[in-house]
């Protein structure tokens, strides 16, 4: 399958950009299923040793999934929708390879649970992050609470998606939403010069020592991924979805 939605460079530090900065970056269907293939095949790619993710362009890293393609949603359409962004976030997460997420921009919804994935977040100044699925009727899904709870703790997890709002780079540096705040002009060169130290490191020891991590940190169980998935089904059965999502697409046009 070609990929059309994310360009990636590859090298023993391979960048994966998300490449769609005429929908601000937004994860539509394509986009999660080659986040889901590319991440894959550089698993099983030895020469790859370390990856940074970041997005096109400067005003996002990704603004959340598509809108447009959501408001159509059935709920069982909905719930297959979810599962594909489970395994996206799940590739990333299971990567034997260490990942840093360069946040530049906005990184919402999707977005802001695809970084919370990876292993590290290194985010400019001028980063805004957040979770507004609530504003939209929806709430977040595919294991997205169960990685920013992991993260950041419950009594922020729950300010961050029962209000919406957007934190400012500071602010999810100040949680432990990302763990560096760079001036915009520096981003690239600090999540390379990470992902560059990371990339000496013996591959294998540090494979072993990801792996057991992530179970020390629940991330590998499925439960939680599967609650949101059927959360994320039911919400796509309401009005009150359709009708946010329409006014939504309705400011854009």
């Amino acid at each position: 399958m070609s990929q059309t939605n994310l360009e990636v460079r590859m090298g023993a530090v391979t960048e994966v950009v998300i490449n769609r900065p005429q929908a601000a970056n937004s994860l539509n269907r394509a986009t999660w299923r080659e986040v889901v293939e590319t991440f894959r095949r550089l698993d099983e790619d030895d020469d790859v040793r370390a990856i940074v993710l970041r997005g096109q362009g400067e005003k996002a890293f990704a603004a959340g999934s598509d809108i447009k393609e959501m408001a159509a949603m059935a709920p069982h359409e909905g719930a297959r929708f979810d599962e594909l962004c489970h395994r996206a976030h799940m590739a990333v997460l299971s990567t034997g390879k260490p990942v840093v997420a360069a946040i530049n921009g906005v990184a919402l919804g999707g977005g802001c649970t695809l970084a919370a994935a990876c292993d590290f977040r290194i985010a400019s100044t001028t980063a805004r992050l957040g979770l507004p699925e609530v504003n939209l009727g929806i709430m977040p899904g595919a294991g997205g609470l169960e990685i920013v709870v992991r993260l950041i703790g419950l009594s922020q997890a729950k300010r961050m998606v029962f209000t919406g709002e957007l934190l400012s780079a500071d602010e999810a540096f100040s949680i432990g939403l990302v763990d560096r705040v760079v001036p915009p002009e520096r981003l690239l060169e600090e999540a390379r010069i990470l992902a560059a130290s990371l990339a000496e490191k013996p591959p294998f020891s540090l494979r072993m020592a990801k792996a057991a991590l992530g179970v020390a940190a629940g991330l590998v169980k499925d439960t939680a991924f599967a609650y949101d998935t059927l959360g994320f089904a039911i919400c796509n059965s309401t009005r009150e979805k359709q009708e946010a999502m329409e006014r939504f697409v309705a400011k854009g046009k």
